[in-house]
């Protein structure tokens, strides 16, 4: 049995290819984690078969910013520790409601077929989770700005191998890991085909905040659920200041009655543009939305929850560089769209 008081012995390897190079050393690197060490070996690898596209027979060079790694790929071994492992799914299953917490202690009995069976996937994320925090400080380290953090999805084959006392205990492996790998079909539908064609039609940009949406969808598919929860902060501050700027102008609504709606008391506002600016996103959504739509957002008491919720998220990513978990994200990007569908679905005044 695996037990708490022994887990120090026993250690999780977890090994894939990442979807481009880093270009350091082949070494082991110590990495600090919120409560544990990690260890992160490196060995860049060469493509065996280049892309024709490249029009080159062998790799003799290097592709600059070569963010797909056409012609090189980096392969990691992450060395975790088995109780950081446990600790990550037994939350996961008491946030899910699954199992029962008991104090804030985690203590868990597994057979070794059970940690293999039920704690690999937990293995993975954990493995992918210091992977990526790796990739983050390297890319600050070494302003290489096209390396990004990369989600499970792109990680086609991963082995999982348990030790105990460094004596392999047995592992398992993913293949096609989550949506890497699909038989779907790629075309547009009709009806999607025929806006398309209709789009080309016109010149017009796609708007900021339609561009920001699916950045933020983007943030949230590839793992970087930190900057998801910002993109979609951002997102949905645009498009209410759009929406408040063109119907103050449309009704010229004084300077003076916007700054005393959205409660702005600072002196040196020349402008409705300034006064949106420095006005609390928050009056905004409900004094500001209250006026041009007759409902504020407050008024649907569940999704002001929710961006209650979405914004604290924000609050911890931007100014206390805290770590934002999956579901986190996932909800601040939903909340996002029903923001936009509950303004969209109102007609203003």
């Amino acid at each position: 049995m695996v037990e708490k008081k022994n887990a120090q012995g026993l250690m999780v390897k977890v090994s894939f290819s990442l979807p481009f190079c880093l270009y350091i050393e082949d070494d082991s690197y110590e990495v600090q984690m919120p409560s544990y060490k990690a260890i992160v070996c490196t060995k860049r690898k060469k493509q065996e078969r280049i892309d024709p596209r490249l029009f080159i027979e062998e790799a003799t060079t290097e592709l600059s910013h070569d963010r797909h790694g056409r012609l090189r790929y980096t392969d990691l071994e992450i060395r975790l520790t088995g109780q950081a492992v446990i600790e990550r799914e037994t939350k996961k299953r008491i946030n899910e409601g699954k199992i029962q917490a008991k104090g804030t202690i985690i203590n868990v009995s597994l057979s070794t077929d059970e940690l293999i069976s039920e704690y690999s996937q937990a293995a993975l994320e954990e493995g992918m989770f210091v992977a990526n925090y790796f990739i983050t400080i390297y890319r600050e380290a070494s302003h290489n700005f096209y390396i990004k953090t990369f989600s499970r999805d792109e990680i086609y084959h991963a082995t999982i191998n348990w030790y105990s006392e460094n004596e392999l205990l047995g592992g398992t492996e993913h293949m096609s890991f989550g949506k890497g790998m699909t038989l779907e079909p790629t075309g547009l539908l009709p009806q999607i085909d025929q806006q398309f064609r209709q789009r080309l039609q016109v010149y017009s940009l796609p708007s900021l905040y339609a561009e920001l949406i699916l950045n933020a969808s983007d943030y949230l598919d590839l793992g970087n659920y930190r900057m998801a929860v910002i993109e979609a902060r951002t997102c949905i501050e645009v498009i209410i200041d759009q929406i408040l700027e063109t119907v103050f102008t449309q009704r010229q609504i004084e300077l003076e009655t916007v700054k005393e709606l959205l409660d702005v008391r600072r002196k040196d506002i020349q402008t409705v543009e300034d006064a949106l600016e420095k006005a609390w996103i928050n009056n905004k959504l409900t004094k500001g939305l209250g006026y041009v739509l007759g409902r504020s957002l407050d008024t649907d008491v569940e999704l002001w929850k929710k961006w209650l919720k979405a914004k604290s998220n924000r609050e911890k990513a931007v100014h206390k560089a805290i770590d934002i978990s999956e579901i986190d994200a996932k909800n601040a990007v939903e909340t996002l769209s029903e923001i936009f569908e509950f303004i969209t679905k109102k007609q203003v005044k």
